[in-house]
């Protein structure tokens, strides 16, 4: 028994679980400033603090180099090809600068896109807080009416 060899197999593999593993962060992100912005949960004040960090500028320059870096190593990948007249591949050679190529491109363009979304709640101006809709001060989309907002108890008719 030789042992263990990884190779371009397993390349293709890691990747998918880099892609899968940052859209499942994503998709947490994305769900707890739903909750936060529809009034289903408190503020979070670690992530009002990541927003501070974490701007449209940064996700789009993060996301801006990730591109050119797949962009780069996708036009390598054709140069060398083209350098051998267009002919047959060596695939192991080959995907071993292609797959990471495309895993810079999806990441780069999925930061850029998250990060674009991400922003929309604080260009409103009011940090994570769109509005309170008006059903969640109403008393009747909560489960306990006594533990409205401050926005709804500042709201409410006195």
């Amino acid at each position: 028994m030789d042992g263990v060899t990884l190779d371009v197999h397993m390349l293709l593999y890691a990747a998918l679980m880099v892609v899968l593993g940052f859209q499942a962060v994503n998709f947490a992100v994305f769900t707890k400033i739903f909750a936060v912005t529809q009034g289903l949960l408190p503020e979070d004040p670690r992530l009002t603090r990541l927003f501070r960090v974490i701007t449209l500028e940064v996700g789009a320059t993060v996301g801006a180099v990730l591109v050119a870096i797949g962009l780069a190593a996708s036009a390598w990948a054709f140069f060398s090809w083209s350098a051998g007249s267009y002919g047959p591949l060596e695939p192991v050679r080959a995907l071993r600068v292609v797959i990471p190529a495309v895993l810079a491109l999806t990441l780069g363009f999925q930061i850029i896109l998250s990060s674009c979304f991400l922003s929309v709640p604080a260009g409103a101006g009011r940090g994570l807080t769109f509005r309170t809709p008006r059903r969640a001060c109403d008393g009747r989309s909560t489960r306990r009416p006594d533990r409205l907002s401050k926005r709804c108890r500042s709201a409410a008719p006195a």
